[in-house]
């Protein structure tokens, strides 16, 4: 009998081998488009044993494991269905968006970038293509760019709940709060146990003092993933800062009972338990996040500030130096190198100032002190400070734009000097009046009427954290308007005159178009006392020496410490303390007895 020709058994085998292959395929399809991605990838690498040349197959192998959060493996297998089949348009943007799900973000968007008008031409630019960019965009701090993207996408999938919380993410992020909480609330009504909508919404929904609003929220999100220590944290923030203490600190506990590593629930503990004035188990508190994340700048900065508001200047200050590595901290347009605290004789050292005005005022005795050690001083800060700042001494040069400053030696900012300078709570320079009126500024006060005369600053910037607790309404002054012989004059920032009006209270403003720093110090001169909340006023009466009485929250700022009525910073200062969180009126009924005694110089 004849044999049939190998060849024949050849043919006969691989066609076997490509039924098999087809049958496979088919089978892993299946599984993939049910949602079975780890069975269906499991597929795809059995198939790729034996053709590693299969650019489809790497391509589908690449999107289960997309779908599978397999980011590492997704790339890997795109990348190779890329090179197998370089001409597949689709492939690269499946690869470019793997790369934004594995945040390789920037290179994600050199890729998506390049290819969305060949994208575009072929009508396969997909709203995951555009999410994927805004994706990019978002992890990039390019907010607007998100925005514009997140936008298309969502005009091409209206129901992407995710795209809809990144989108809110992106516009939260510009302050456009209104707009973020809007497109919270599309996620949420497309997929209401979205956890991350709900979550986001709730913290939304606070910022724009929605607490009522907001809270149920939150705890939905816990009763949804109650063994979630991030969720549980976020739940305590909001209560935090509501004013919730104790139960902000039972969710804080819950959390770290979730996972005692959590460091975002220690940090916050510590933040908790320094408003509560416990600041040595919030220092321990702060210890615990940073050993568990010792590069994280915002552990640092809660770090410092518990430090500070204990007088552990040194320590705090060093660790305050974390700031310039927060992502919001703004770098100046400075060069050349920085000042490291060595001798400053006969260097010229270029300050610049951050933060706010008060900030500003408050740490710029120490550039004084900087010029009386030898040094040629130069200060860079905001045009508002230009002309006060220039009374320091009259060897500082100080320019209000940095191209305006004179060749220096080196730099530093002016609030990293108590650092720089090694200072501890007894070398803070607290000598006053270190700042005068700028010269040649007219005064706005009318001739005095009365016996005493009083500026009054009850609130400060209302988007400073901070600002709930520390800022007050005119309504809860009332007392003080009580007490026979004072001209009450507003040293409130911006045009107020419609809440006076409408407090009904005897106080005069005449700063209206005159409320610059400048003139507010010149009014400032012919007030026998200044009584403000912790702001601006409160530091430029200070430095001025102008007698002044803080009214402050139960929980202060870290600059006035605990359990004192004096200030290191400015010794014409007495310091009015809640004794209570929110016991404003203990506050106002204090003062308004030692007003009665008051007696002008």
């Amino acid at each position: 009998m004849a044999t049939a020709p190998k060849r024949s058994n050849a043919r006969v085998g691989m066609a076997t081998n490509q039924a098999s292959n087809e049958a496979t395929l088919k089978l892993a399809l299946e599984l993939h488009q049910d949602g079975d991605y780890r069975a269906a990838a499991a597929l795809y690498r059995a198939m790729l044993q034996s053709n590693q040349e299969n650019g489809q197959i790497w391509g589908l192998l690449g999107s289960a494991c997309r779908m599978n959060g397999d980011a590492a493996e997704a790339v890997t297998s795109l990348e190779r269905a890329v090179a197998c089949a370089p001409h597949r348009i689709e492939l690269k943007a499946e690869y470019a968006i793997a790369l934004a799900e594995a945040e390789h973000h920037q290179e994600a968007l050199d890729l998506l970038d390049g290819l969305l008008p060949a994208l575009q031409a072929q009508n396969l630019d997909a709203a995951i293509v555009y999410a994927a960019i805004g994706d990019a965009c978002l992890a990039l701090n390019r907010y607007e760019e998100a925005v514009e993207h997140y936008r298309i996408a969502l005009e091409k999938e209206p129901q992407n709940a995710t795209a809809s919380v990144n989108l809110a993410t992106a516009l939260q992020r510009l302050d456009r709060l209104d707009e973020a909480i809007e497109a919270y609330e599309t996620a949420v009504r497309e997929e209401p146990d979205n956890l991350l909508a709900l979550n986001n919404l709730g913290i939304a929904l606070h910022d724009a003092g929605r607490d009522d609003d907001a809270l149920p929220l939150l705890q939905c999100a816990c009763a949804l993933a109650p063994d979630d220590p991030s969720v549980r944290t976020d739940l305590a923030a909001v209560l935090h800062r509501s004013g919730h203490l104790d139960e902000a600190e039972d969710a804080l506990n819950k959390a770290l009972a979730c996972d005692a590593g959590f460091a975002r629930a220690w940090s916050n503990l510590g933040n908790l338990l320094q408003d509560r004035l416990r600041l040595t188990e919030a220092r321990m508190a702060h210890e615990c996040a940073l050993a568990r994340e010792p590069a994280d700048p915002d552990y640092y900065w809660n770090y410092a500030m518990t430090l500070l508001l204990d007088g552990r200047m040194a320590e705090g200050f060093a660790a305050y130096e974390w700031r310039r590595n927060k992502p919001n901290f703004v770098k100046a347009p400075v060069v050349g190198p920085e000042w490291d605290g060595t001798s400053p004789a006969q260097q010229t050292i270029l300050l610049y100032t951050e933060q706010g005005l008060g900030d500003s005022i408050q740490f710029s005795r120490y550039a004084a002190l900087l010029a009386e050690m030898g040094a040629t001083v130069i200060i860079a800060c905001p045009p508002a400070l230009k002309n006060l700042l220039g009374t320091l001494n009259q060897s500082i040069t100080v320019v209000s734009a940095y191209k305006d400053a004179p060749l220096y030696d080196r730099h530093a900012p002016l609030m990293s000097l108590p650092h720089l300078m090694r200072g501890s709570i007894d070398d803070i320079p607290g000598e006053t009046p270190y700042l005068d009126v700028p010269p040649g500024t007219p005064s706005p006060l009318p001739a005095r009427t009365t016996t005493l005369r009083v500026g009054l600053a009850w609130a400060g910037n209302p988007k400073h954290p901070a600002d709930r607790r520390r800022s007050m309404t005119l309504d809860r002054l009332r007392p003080l308007f009580d007490i026979d012989g004072v001209e009450w004059v507003s040293l409130q920032a911006g045009d107020v005159s419609a809440a006076i009006a409408e407090a009904g209270v005897p106080m005069v403003e005449y700063l209206p178009f005159h409320n610059t720093v400048d003139a507010t110090a010149a009014a400032m001169a012919e007030l026998d006392l200044v009584i403000s909340v912790d702001t601006l006023a409160a530091h430029l009466a200070g430095a001025l020496a102008r007698p002044t009485w803080i009214m402050l929250p139960h929980a202060p700022d870290w600059r006035w410490q605990i359990g004192r009525n004096d200030s290191p910073w400015y010794p014409t200062v007495q310091l009015f303390r809640q004794p209570a969180p929110d016991d404003w009126d203990s506050v106002v009924s204090s003062i308004a007895d030692a007003l009665k005694d008051f007696k002008p110089n």
